[in-house]
């Protein structure tokens, strides 16, 4: 019904968050089904409140806005010229944006955009071609405005690809780019049905290139493209690449290749995994673009140098010849470019690769071993990590100069460790893959026709290869790597139609349980290096549509070899076969290849991992928990984390359960029996009987969901056991029987429960009853009595006989019964059926609840903790109780206290209890007694509900003689500020507390000389050192009371002063690493700009992060351009990066100066962007000199200081021959970010 939109905008107001995104929704659907514009509805004003959604902090807002903006029915719509306006405003705005969802949906909505464009194009130079030629001009103005628009848009992304960007504005920028050749161009991509470019594409490409415009590929694009080859994240290379070869020239010309070559041949030697990784793209994609055929041959001859380098000086080839990289040229020239492998290979070379990789990989074991007679064995027992570090030690000490390290240096590795440690590892890893994905290409292009260049005999070398590799390696990282390649050659060689191909997989799984039943290596760490990798891949890679014979006799085989009993002189240095065989099961279990696959094996592994829990050996019983823990996840299913959240339908229950795996439920019965048969006798109750099933079983009971129909009678067997176990002196045991109780009782069956439980509770002292049993009892009550509630059971009437047994046993909470855990259950058995209570019994036990948390308690008690929080929780669920309870808080005790403040923090509606003010004037009265509190703990928690309280107060509560009192609790704040006592978290609430105190306080000498430190502070906990948790306190900070002390101390004099240091600090944290930070800072932004009067809109005005930088500054520069400082503040923003020490040092270090790089610490920051937003503003002070010669003096102090620099920088660039692009690529990436800044 189009003709409804009139009436749903009509009843939003579009200045509202929610309201907002309603209306885009309503204008996108009409857009939709009308096809027609929007932007003439309610008036004319849609388009305003467009660019509202468009400035909205709301990625999804933004993204909706801009959905409506680019779309329409009609792809020959071509756009408005102020869409055109809106959009070219729009996307510089939101290149940096850190959701991915939010640039692949900008990228669909600018793409959708451009074939308006496009197709809007071509049918108006049609139309110009058919009509007079006064028609013609205008519609050709309209196609060049059009044409303008794709030329600015193709030329914004080589702006933001040079370093010093951050990863989310260069991803988006060539998302961009991506979308504008795709539409733009007239490349037809063979793999894609749909998106081709329309026949006539040529006329549209002619017209702007006639105008001297859409030249998208220029040398110096082509270039900057290349350059991104080399950037240090690995989507921004892959992607460049994929433009490179998809849209730029078949060929790149001479001298860019000469100058590739020599870089990829660098790269390909640095022991940095990530530069070798760049030097195999960058040939691959070299290849590609040289016109000349893989050279496989070569690259074999090169990995056979660095092979031979390696074999004679480890060291040099782990420095200066690392095998990895030629490794990932291999991979990525022979398996991801066009060519057929065996066109590029023949079978000589393919002899000779195999043989190397072998030789390889067995190098590199042995450098890991130490010893070549016992790597060459086939015992299959890797060495253990203390048995590699020595191997690597050793090797090093060999080398001139490498002496032993100290014993006290050996706790970090060192810079030759890590090296030969890494290029083992990788260059392994990289073996595993090649060899996988080679296998796997040879294999289906054989299949295809093409003759087969791996013989049985290649097969079973490259099967050996792996079997190395996993069975003798235990580094994580090289059979974790290995195993993505060996699921691919299991894959393809049992989905070969040659039967004794098809046996290669099986033997190795064989060889693999042959390994398992008798291990031999020695390993305290218990990693179970890549055998269960080596097991689990060949049964993953088994035929899915078959009987899966490999896998269920694996499982036979592993079970019945965890279930064996252990050598009585068993060693627990030594990897034991039943431990190996459990930790294989897991690996199994958890696998999501073959996770639906072993639920027809889970009662086995169940019922083995609990009896191997009381085995005598500690790593049997480790391994069994881990194997029970998996396999209970794998048999319930995904859960949520909040065990009160998990929905019914999202779980199993106890007859659904059992339907499933029928074989637990008598093993099950029979360990709660067993277990509820060791509680009984007069005396059994207080022993401490361990069962190491029991909490496991009752754990896995608990998470079943009662089912809504009674459960069958055999199930009803499990009760009686669950209700004996009440009485385990195991305080777990108690409260996982009382949830597994709930779990397992039918809704028919709570009466009858709460009735038994309720009526064997003790009416008086006198009666004997054993403490555990009675505590048991009230939280098996508890919790049936929720679950009833929840369940919205009908036994009210019941209830309130439980309720009248409950009543009768009020002793329980008096100090007559000495036990504090069933002080803390009785009062929440009441708080449970406090509906069924009458007024009578609460008073009283309210009042009995407020006396004992006065009263003082002598000596340690064991669960008192426990009954503070509970009687606190029970009175605050009544107003006038806990305006009592709050009103006793200074003759409380410490814990009390805690608990107050606690629950305070848990209660989302204080406001409607009206408990507010009396809340915030007692917390204000004991503000400075707890901050002279000795816990951190509690400071941490008083502040935090003062903080609440007082954010949720429109008028603050002041004590008596508030401004000195509140002037001593904030001075006590801000000096464990600037002191930094009591770590993050503490620090964080007082930043909050201190915010609001100094915001409400009274204007006065006090409160500015506490603004002075306040600042201080906010500027020394902004930086990208500080933790996480006080950065986004600073950000609230600024929030909360940044905009009220600017209101209210207007008239004093250094109030410029204080504006300038609040929009420095915002200035800095709109560029937090943190995005809530950043939003934050957004936040303080628009309330800034409100209250100046430039916008007097609701919520949706709070505008973007990048909107929010360019509002600080001009209200820096409308407020204080006149103040002392607020030049420094501009430049600070600038880089101060030296040019010439940098290019020395880059220079001098030729190549890598060590294995990893130092991460800055905000990789969000972007220099050079900060650089462009500020240069305006310092441009605008340069102008207002000649109004104050105190700027104009701070302007010539600083020219004469730095000019000098300046020029000095100027001549470094200009050395650099700028004209000739390709040297500024050649540079090391450590000169070029700075280069960039600067420029």
């Amino acid at each position: 019904f189009p003709s409804a939109v009139d009436l749903l905008l009509a009843s939003l107001d579009p200045q509202t968050h929610r309201h907002l995104r309603a209306w885009t929704c309503i204008l996108s659907c009409y857009r939709a089904v009308t096809g027609s514009s929007p932007w003439s509805l309610q008036g004319g004003s849609t388009m305003e409140t467009l660019q509202v959604a468009l400035r909205s902090a709301d990625d999804k807002i933004r993204l909706a806005a801009l959905n409506l903006l680019c779309c329409s029915s009609k792809t020959k719509d071509a756009p408005s010229k102020e869409e055109l306006v809106i959009l070219r405003g729009f996307i510089p705005q939101n290149l940096n944006c850190e959701s991915s969802l939010f640039r692949q949906g900008v990228q669909a909505s600018v793409r959708k955009f451009l074939v308006r464009i496009r197709d809007g194009c071509l049918a108006q130079i049609r139309r110009a071609k058919s009509k007079k030629e006064e028609d013609a001009q205008e519609r050709m103005q309209s196609v060049l405005e059009q044409i303008e628009f794709v030329e600015w848009l193709s030329q914004l992304p080589y702006s933001f690809l040079t370093p010093g960007h951050s990863y989310q504005r260069k991803k988006t920028v060539l998302l961009l780019l991506s979308a504008v050749l795709e539409t733009c161009t007239d490349t037809w991509s063979p793999d894609k049905k749909k998106g081709q470019p329309p026949a006539n594409m040529g006329a549209l490409i002619a017209c702007a290139r006639q105008r001297g415009l859409w030249d998208f590929f220029s040398r110096t694009k082509q270039l900057v493209l290349i350059s991104r080859l080399e950037d240090s994240t690995n989507e921004i290379r892959e992607l460049s690449s994929e433009l490179l070869l998809r849209f730029f020239p078949s060929t790149f010309p001479e001298d860019v290749i000469g100058v590739l070559d020599a870089r990829t041949k660098q790269l390909l030697c640095s022991p940095r995994v990530q530069e070798a990784q760049m030097g195999a793209l960058m040939m691959k994609v070299l290849i590609q673009k040289s016109g000349r055929r893989c050279e496989a041959g070569g690259l074999v001859e090169e990995l056979e140098v660095h092979y031979l380098t390696a074999k004679s000086d480890t060291m040099l080839t782990a420095r200066t010849k690392p095998i990895h990289g030629v490794l990932c040229a291999l991979r990525r020239c022979l398996l991801e470019t066009p060519e057929r492998v065996c066109d590029a290979l023949d079978h000589s070379v393919m002899e000779k690769m195999l043989g190397l990789l072998e030789n390889i990989s067995l190098l590199l074991i042995t450098v890991l071993y130490g010893d070549s007679d016992a790597c060459n064995s086939e015992k299959y027992a890797p060495p253990s990590f203390c048995d590699m570090g020595n191997a690597i030690s050793s090797l090093i000490s060999q080398q001139p100069g490498g002496g032993a390290a100290d014993e006290e240096d050996c706790v970090l590795l060192s810079e030759e460790h890590s090296l030969v440690l890494t290029c083992c590892w990788v260059s392994l890893k990289e073996i595993g893959i090649f060899l996988g994905a080679l296998v796997e290409k040879v294999l289906t292009e054989s299949k295809e026709g093409g003759w087969c260049l791996l013989t049985k005999p290649d097969l079973s070398r490259a099967a050996k290869v792996f079997k190395d590799i996993l069975l003798k390696c235990r580094h994580w990282g090289a059979v974790e790597g290995c195993c993505a390649g060996f699921t691919k050659f299991c894959v393809s060689l049992l989905s070969s139609s040659d039967t004794q191909i098809k046996e290669i997989p099986a033997q190795m799984l064989e060889e693999g349980l042959q390994v398992v039943r008798c291990p031999r290596s020695a390993s305290v760490t218990r990693r179970a290096a890549g055998l269960p990798v080596l097991i689990q891949c060949v049964l993953s890679a088994e035929d899915t549509s078959r009987s899966r014979p490999l896998l269920a006799s694996s499982m036979e085989t592993l079970m019945h070899t965890a279930a064996s009993p252990l050598d009585p002189n068993w060693d627990q240095t030594r990897d034991l076969p039943q431990v190996c065989a459990v930790h294989t099961l897991q690996a199994l279990v958890r696998g999501a290849a073959l996770g639906a696959a072993v639920l027809q094996f889970a009662p086995a592994v169940v019922m083995l991992s609990l009896t191997q829990l009381s085995s005598p050996c500690w790593v049997m019983r480790n391994a069994a928990l881990q194997l029970y823990s998996s396999v209970c996840s794998r048999m319930l299913g995904q859960r949520c984390s909040s065990e009160d959240g998990v929905p019914p339908q999202h779980s199993l229950s106890p007859d659904a359960f059992f339907f499933h795996y029928p074989a637990l439920e008598p093993f099950l019965l029979g360990e709660l029996r067993g277990a509820a048969q060791n509680l009984q006798g007069p005396h059994h109750g207080a022993k401490l009987r361990l069962q190491p099933s029991l909490y496991p079983i009752l754990t896995l009971l608990a998470q079943l969901q009662p089912g809504i129909h009674d459960s069958s009678e055999t199930l009803l067997d499990f009760l009686p056991p669950l209700l004996q176990l009440s009485a385990s002196p195991i305080y777990g045991v108690r409260v996982m029987a009382s949830k597994a109780l709930v779990a397992m009782t039918p809704p028919s069956r709570y009466t009858d429960i709460l009735l038994n439980l309720s009526a064997q509770l003790p009416r008086s002292q006198q009666e004997c009853c054993s403490h555990n049993q009675l505590h048991g009892q009230l939280l098996q009550i508890r919790a049936v009595v929720d679950r009833a509630l929840r369940a919205h059971s009908d036994i009210s009437g019941d209830l309130h006989v439980v309720m009248t047994r409950v009543q009768t046993s009020m002793w329980l909470v008096t100090g007559a019964q000495r036990c504090p855990l069933v002080r803390a259950a009785y009062v929440s058995v009441v708080d449970c059926l406090r509906g069924c209570c009458c007024d009578n019994f609460l008073s009283q036990l309210s009042a009995r609840l407020i006396h004992d948390l006065i009263m003082p308690q002598e000596g340690l008690q064991v669960g008192l903790s426990s009954f503070y929080g509970e009687a606190v929780r029970f009175l605050c669920a009544d107003p006038k109780w806990a305006c009592e309870a709050w009103r006793s808080f200074s003759a409380t005790s410490l814990d009390v206290k805690l608990s107050l403040v606690a629950s305070l923090l848990e209660r989302p509606d204080l406001q409607q209890t009206g408990q507010t003010e009396v809340v915030q004037m007692v917390l204000q009265s004991h503000l400075k007694e707890a901050l002279l509190s000795n816990s951190v703990e509690y400071r941490t928690a008083f502040l935090a509900a003062l903080v609440r309280v007082m954010a949720d107060s429109d008028s603050p509560q002041r004590p008596p003689q508030s401004e000195p009192f509140l002037a001593e609790c904030l001075d006590l704040l801000l000096k464990d500020l600037e002191e930094q006592k009591g770590g993050p978290e503490f620090l964080s609430q007082a930043l909050n507390a201190s915010s609001l105190l100094l915001s409400r306080m009274p204007n006065s000498s006090l409160k500015l000389s506490g603004l002075q430190r306040w600042c201080g502070i906010l500027e020394s906990q902004r930086s990208p050192d500080a933790p996480e948790v006080l950065r986004m306190a600073c950000s609230e900070a600024l929030c909360v009371a940044g905009l009220p002390l600017i209101s209210s101390m207007r008239e004093q004099p250094p109030l410029s002063v204080i504006i300038m240091r609040l929009i420095n600090t915002g200035l800095y944290l709109l560029q937090d690493q943190n995005q809530q930070v950043r939003l934050n800072a957004a936040h303080f932004s628009s309330l800034l700009h409100r209250a100046s009067g430039g916008n007097n809109q609701g919520s949706a005005s709070y505008v973007q992060v990048n909107l929010a930088l360019p509002l600080l500054l001009e209200m820096l520069l409308q407020e204080c351009w006149e103040a002392p400082g607020t030049l420094e503040v501009l430049l600070s923003h600038l880089p101060q990066s030296d040019l010439r020490p940098v290019l020395a040092e880059a220079s001098a270090a030729g190549g890598c100066t060590n294995l990893y790089e130092q991460d800055e610490a905000n990789v969000f920051a972007e220099p050079s962007v900060m650089s462009a937003h500020v240069l305006p503003y310092l441009l605008q002070m340069a102008e207002k000199s000649s109004q104050s010669s105190a700027l104009a003096q701070t302007l010539h102090s600083w020219a004469e200081g730095n000019a000098a620099q300046v020029l000095d920088h100027l001549t470094v660039c200009e050395k650099l021959q700028p004209g000739n692009t390709l040297t500024f690529h050649s540079q090391s990436p450590a000169f070029k970010s700075p280069l960039s800044a600067f420029l």
